[in-house]
């Protein structure tokens, strides 16, 4: 079993694409992660929305080094109701994920954070 997690994450989209990029050579179960998220885009900025991880191991591990290079905004929210982890780097209204990702019975809700697309979409455009 394990210990679920749901997370949130908003980069700019040249980013993202390195980071698919870069998870294609380096770490095969990030990219196996990255193209099963829900992924969201709003004008420049991509959101990947992961429900139901277990944030540990190679995939979260590469992840979390990548976004430690790239401004980014970070939320995860765990099953325990105060386990809450959170990064912002932008303050004004280009935080979309993050400013609209609030904690509702350990959910968290993606309104408004961008149209859902296909991660071609975001890829090859």
């Amino acid at each position: 079993m394990g210990y679920y997690s749901e997370v949130a994450i908003t980069i700019m989209k040249s980013d993202f694409v390195n980071m698919v990029d870069k998870a294609k050579v380096e770490c095969e179960k990030a990219l196996e992660l990255i193209m099963g998220a829900k992924i969201l885009l709003k004008n420049k900025f991509v959101t990947m929305y992961i429900g139901a991880i277990i944030w540990a191991g190679e995939a979260a591990d590469f992840l979390a080094l990548s976004l430690e290079e790239i401004p980014h905004n970070f939320k995860r929210v765990g099953w325990d109701y105060d386990d809450i982890e959170h990064k912002y780097q932008w303050g004004d209204e280009d935080n979309y994920a993050i400013q609209f990702c609030v904690q509702f019975h350990s959910k968290l809700v993606i309104d408004n954070a961008g149209d859902e697309v296909d991660i071609s979409s975001v890829l090859y455009s």
